[in-house]
């Protein structure tokens, strides 16, 4: 196919316009999804109830994170918050804080990044354990997320929110038979 100059110019402008108008593909994929397991913990009296974040196979290329994890601070405390096991077992050393541990509130700031390589899902990346304040049930929830890849773009992510039940243990005395008996016949 020949082309005059003008009709080149015009082809290369209209090449030049969908190049800018298109948006590159992102290296993360279609996204990933993180949530919380157990999605609906339970624990009683004195116990300590560890929940971890994860993320699914969808988290690939994942370099770092930043997340605001919120809870009911009347109904469960944090007590402390570790990275998970696939920041641990990554190849390459860590970056992990609890940025607020100082001054909770009723949420959670963390900040993480594997210094050197990457880790894909799926697994866990944050290890959080919470002891209970008041008979309940907490939320523990995303309030926000944003998971980083290699080239500290942004792997689109969606949250599944969970819950925290606290319940206190009723102590329950044992009787014998006899015992029992002896209580009606009055």
């Amino acid at each position: 196919m020949n082309l005059d100059t003008g009709q080149r110019s015009t082809v290369c402008l209209l090449l030049s316009l969908l190049a800018v108008t298109v948006p590159a593909a992102s290296s993360a994929g279609p996204g990933a999804t993180v949530t919380f397991d157990p999605l609906n913990g339970v624990f009683t009296g004195n116990d300590t109830l560890t929940v971890q974040v994860t993320v699914d196979a969808g988290a690939v290329d994942l370099r770092g994170f930043t997340m605001v994890l919120e809870f009911d601070p009347s109904i469960v405390t944090p007590v402390s918050i570790e990275a998970g096991s696939l920041v641990t077992g990554a190849a390459c050393t860590h970056f992990f804080t609890w940025l607020n541990s100082a001054a909770i509130g009723d949420s959670l700031d963390i900040d993480a990044a594997t210094l050197g390589c990457s880790i894909d899902g799926p697994g866990n990346i944050v290890e959080m354990k919470f002891v209970g304040e008041a008979l309940g049930i907490s939320p523990v929830a995303c309030r926000s997320v944003e998971l980083r890849d290699s080239k500290n773009q942004t792997i689109p992510s969606t949250c599944i929110d969970g819950t925290i039940e606290y319940q206190l243990v009723i102590a329950v005395e044992e009787n014998t038979w006899g015992r029992i008996k002896a209580g009606y016949r009055h």
